[in-house]
């Protein structure tokens, strides 16, 4: 993609200026991913929109009457699967230096977010001697660099992947490679189940995003939909939101808590939490709060109807 676009399409390029159109392909989002594995279950559905980032191509590769588990295994751990060495594939085509791109992806997806964490663990000297293979990756929608919605303060910035088939490769398949050579994955797989829920998090975070720009009722129509992190001034700690939505001029917010995890883990404090939460946010003078949840009770609903919280449930996305 990167070479079409800077070769082919380029400033340099003799095509320059004569292209009559450009058409960018992007990943399917939830509700595309749905339209290409009409028979999955949709909690299912997250599992793979999560580990494909709703690749058209690498959502091919799902068959459909095999659970996740079963397709992990035969996408990422099995001896020439598709996706066994994918991402290492692209990099050694698309960028000089390989390896610092590979340690760079690799420090990310261990939980370093910042340029200068990220120097650090790849042994660079500096924050700014990093940035040019940052850009780098962004460029090819690898990564993105994230700041807090309605804030421009580049000392809160972060960077996080983009892409989470990459994301799910350098957390469960990179260091994997050894054994899925010699045949031995049943203890990496086990792992990679234990852990999945966890790594489904986010992905039902933008999943949530994506139900957002879906929607026709809501109290306005989004500008932008992102996050917020920043520091409570009254308990002294840093406090995040995990979706926003702006109107307009934001002047007004849709907030959103999402929780990834079963009906009996919720509790009316989480509610409170994020009632709290909204009133941090800067500039906006009127909110409204929802809580995206994997799936609920009677009684948390009724608790949240009762503070102004509108509930939706991940099957609800579908209806």
């Amino acid at each position: 993609m990167s070479f079409m676009e800077h070769q082919v399409l380029g400033y340099k390029s003799p095509l320059y200026g004569r292209k009559t159109g450009q058409f960018k392909i992007r990943p399917f989002d939830i509700f595309g991913t749905k339209k290409m594995l009409p028979k999955v279950n949709n909690e299912d559905l997250l599992a793979y929109y999560g580990i494909t980032d709703g690749i058209p191509q690498y959502l091919s590769f799902i068959d459909q009457t095999k659970s996740v588990e079963e397709n992990i295994q035969e996408m990422f751990l099995n001896q020439n699967a598709p996706l066994q060495n994918e991402p290492n594939v692209l990099l050694q085509e698309e960028l000089r230096k390989p390896a610092t791109y590979f340690s760079i992806l690799n420090a990310l997806a261990h939980g370093k977010s910042k340029s200068t964490q990220i120097s650090q663990a790849i042994g660079m000297s500096s924050g700014s001697s990093i940035s040019a293979y940052l850009n780098n990756l962004i460029d090819l929608e690898i990564i993105e660099r994230k700041q807090p919605i309605f804030e421009n303060s580049p000392r809160k910035a972060i960077y996080a992947f983009k892409d989470n088939m990459f994301k799910f490769w350098f957390k469960f398949i990179a260091e994997a490679q050894d054994q899925i050579a010699l045949e031995r994955t049943k203890g990496i797989l086990i792992g990679i189940m234990d852990e999945l829920p966890r790594f489904l998090g986010p992905v039902f975070e933008q999943a949530s995003r994506d139900w957002l720009w879906q929607q026709d009722e809501l109290p306005f129509y989004p500008k932008k939909i992102a996050s917020w992190w920043g520091n409570n001034p009254i308990k002294h700690r840093q406090e995040e939101i995990d979706v926003v939505a702006s109107n307009h001029d934001d002047s007004e917010a849709i907030v959103g808590e999402c929780k990834w995890r079963n009906a009996d883990k919720l509790n009316h404090e989480m509610i409170d939490t994020l009632i709290a939460r909204a009133a941090l946010l800067p500039k906006v003078r009127k909110t409204y709060s929802y809580f995206f949840v994997k799936e609920s009770t009677d009684n948390f609903e009724k608790y949240a109807r009762e503070h102004n919280v509108r509930v939706v449930r991940y099957e609800d996305f579908f209806e």
